[in-house]
């Protein structure tokens, strides 16, 4: 959720918390609140849980529609919950081209998926 030209900006900082910014008309920032914060980090659990469970029930289709849902839902569960951290990490270990994907789109990922990315590196 990074756009420019003064809207909002979200980083995380060295201890992985969610950082929300908002540019200010001098091109300064400043921390918004942290219900904001807040409702980012529950919108982002919401959203991967519905995916998990969607891609769940989608899975065995013959297009493997379900596992994609699945994987995006993990990572945007992973930088909230140690158990997901540690099932991406294993995942990744286990398949090769799972972890080489993963490498090749995070520069394309919003903050929270990248972020999620660097969290589960075997």
């Amino acid at each position: 959720m990074l756009l420019h030209n003064g809207i909002i900006f979200a980083r995380y900082n060295c201890a992985g918390k969610l950082r929300l910014l908002r540019s200010g008309n001098d091109g300064g920032e400043f921390l918004m609140g942290p219900l904001t914060a807040s409702l980012l980090t529950l919108l982002h659990k919401v959203t991967g849980s519905v995916l998990v469970v969607t891609g769940l029930v989608l899975f065995p289709m013959p297009i493997p529609v379900g596992a994609i849902m699945i994987a995006i839902g993990l990572l945007f569960l992973a930088p909230y919950f140690k158990p997901i951290q540690r099932l991406v990490r294993s995942m990744r270990c286990r398949f090769a081209p799972v972890n080489k994907a993963m490498l090749s789109i995070k520069s394309k990922c919003p903050p929270v998926i990248r972020n999620a990315i660097e969290k589960t590196a075997p």
